[in-house]
């Protein structure tokens, strides 16, 4: 075990405890208050107090300070909207976040898979849809511009997962096994 960890957990609970007294402290000030005045706090502030110092509040604002019943004929105090207080501002803009990097994630990955489903729908071709802008997996039925020289008919057909005689039938003007210059338009079949 880390020598540190048992300071750090001191540390902790004496923080734990001078927030508790902290609220407590706040909640007596707040007995104080006319109900009136108390009434109009922000919710933020209410929604700090511990449920004990809640409690000591609500007490004295129906008239009592001790741990005994309320007196007949004092007000009821409702339960306030402390409860329901919004979520920490931290705490929404990391759920904003989340939940914005989540979208792109699923975006990023759905949209060559979404373009093809088109494509194979027959929504529009497969050129338009920008299927034939990389060559992968999804990559059929259009021309790819090559962008580099170096590859050859072989290894672009092993890249695609198409036999080599499939796409030299499709592309009879271009050598099978040669290196082809950059800017040569292949045509991928469709699978």
């Amino acid at each position: 075990m880390n020598p540190e960890f048992p300071a750090l957990m001191a540390r902790i609970r004496h923080n734990i405890q001078s927030g508790q007294q902290a609220r407590k402290q706040l909640a007596a000030k707040l007995a104080e208050l006319p109900i009136e005045q108390a009434a109009k706090l922000p919710r933020a502030l209410l929604g700090r107090l511990a449920p004990d110092a809640m409690a000591v509040l609500a007490r004295a604002g129906a008239g009592t300070n001790e741990m005994g019943s309320v007196p007949s004929g004092a007000a009821k105090v409702e339960a306030s909207e402390a409860e329901h207080a919004p979520a920490p501002l931290w705490l929404s803009v990391l759920l904003a976040a989340v939940t914005a990097m989540a979208i792109a994630l699923i975006a990023a990955t759905l949209e060559r898979p979404a373009r093809w489903a088109a494509s194979r729908a027959h929504l529009a071709a497969a050129e338009t849809l920008g299927l034939c802008q990389r060559l992968d997996g999804w990559t059929e039925d259009c021309s790819y511009e090559l962008g580099q020289s170096g590859f050859s008919l072989e290894e672009i057909a092993v890249w695609m997962g198409i036999s080599v005689e499939t796409i030299a039938a499709v592309n009879p003007d271009l050598p099978i096994s040669q290196s082809l210059p950059s800017q040569t338009k292949v045509y991928i079949p469709r699978r």
